[in-house]
């Protein structure tokens, strides 16, 4: 059973009337709450791995590694570059 405070999150709603949480989790077919509950286990886990990368790094550094997070996740179905970060490729699969 989720935590009462996950169930606020759910329902609250823009002034669309509209759940963008059940929006988003319903265009992307996640339906049932172990699907959802996957998804963010592996997001949390991203960030973790993204910190362990970033925390060798300046800020530019970051920069660079951040772009290449957003652009796995928007491209996940294009192979990652061979001088690419391995975060690149971690962020894909």
């Amino acid at each position: 059973m989720p935590s009462q405070h996950f169930l606020v999150a759910l329902h609250i709603r823009p002034s669309t009337g509209v759940s963008p949480t059940k929006h988003i989790w319903r265009r992307a077919g996640l339906t049932r709450f172990l699907d959802r509950l996957r998804v963010a286990c592996d997001l949390m886990a991203l960030f973790f791995i993204f910190d362990h990368f970033t925390d060798k790094v300046d800020g530019g550094g970051a920069l660079v590694y951040a772009k290449v997070v957003v652009d796995a996740m928007r491209n996940p179905h294009i192979e990652r570059p061979c001088d690419e970060p391995k975060l690149g490729e971690i962020t894909r699969q």
